[in-house]
């Protein structure tokens, strides 16, 4: 499980986090059992799941550091009430923590989301956390339903054991759908300068968008890790 994590960028001076920080644990998904374990718990042991807030708590015990949480909001909500406790939390912290994402019963079978991006009003307690707490450069881990340990693993992410690369391309806007490493080209591919060969670029009558490039955002087996990894074939 532990490498499924993922930092889609190279975030090692933020991560991993120091022990001795004060950290604010921020987001829906921080304190969250039921939707950790994801859509496929058939036995659904909630009681066994260790949940990033637990984890966090050891590691902030251990070191001889503190913990603030606060919900903030529902995955679905649209309430703005728990956001000045969230933001006070991320004042009151060194480094704040979002746990920000889907709720079980949004993948899986019959469950497709049209719009990808962070339901409810998860944005808005991002960027309210952002403007009002401390200043910071943001670091962005990714990962998965891990399953009942998710807690665990995820709390030893931000310390430090990131050992992965993702495992699909992701779009940089919803309309470059579908997009994976594997896509035939059209009769008439986007072209770019080449100094090899010098000449005019078409720029108009090619397979290209007019408000975002053709290319992923974040393209498959990329994550620069904060250790060292091997493949295994």
């Amino acid at each position: 499980m532990r490498a499924g994590a993922v930092a889609p960028k190279a975030q090692v001076k933020i991560l991993p986090l120091p022990g001795n920080k004060k950290i604010a644990l921020i987001g829906p998904l921080a304190d969250n059992s039921a939707d950790m374990v994801g859509a496929w718990s058939g036995a659904n042991n909630f009681g066994d799941v260790i949940t990033l807030r637990a984890a966090l708590e050891q590691h902030a015990h251990r070191n001889g550091s503190g913990l603030l949480y606060a919900k903030g909001t529902e995955i679905s909500g649209n309430s703005e009430a728990g956001f000045g406790e969230a933001v006070k939390a991320a004042r009151d912290a060194d480094v704040a923590v979002l746990a920000l994402g889907e709720s079980s019963d949004m993948s899986g079978e019959a469950a497709s989301r049209a719009h990808l991006k962070l339901p409810g009003n998860q944005q808005s307690l991002m960027e309210a956390i952002v403007a009002h707490g401390k200043a910071g450069r943001p670091a962005c881990l990714f990962g998965s339903a891990a399953g009942a340990r998710l807690g665990r693993v995820q709390g030893s992410r931000n310390h430090g054991s990131l050992v992965s690369k993702l495992t699909m391309s992701f779009p940089r806007a919803v309309g470059q759908e579908p997009l994976y490493y594997s896509q035939f080209p059209t009769g008439r591919p986007e072209q770019v300068p080449d100094p090899a060969h010098p000449g005019p670029v078409e720029k108009k009558y090619v397979s290209r968008y007019l408000d975002v490039a053709n290319s992923a955002l974040f393209y498959s087996a990329t994550g620069p890790a904060i250790r060292r990894s091997r493949i295994r074939t």
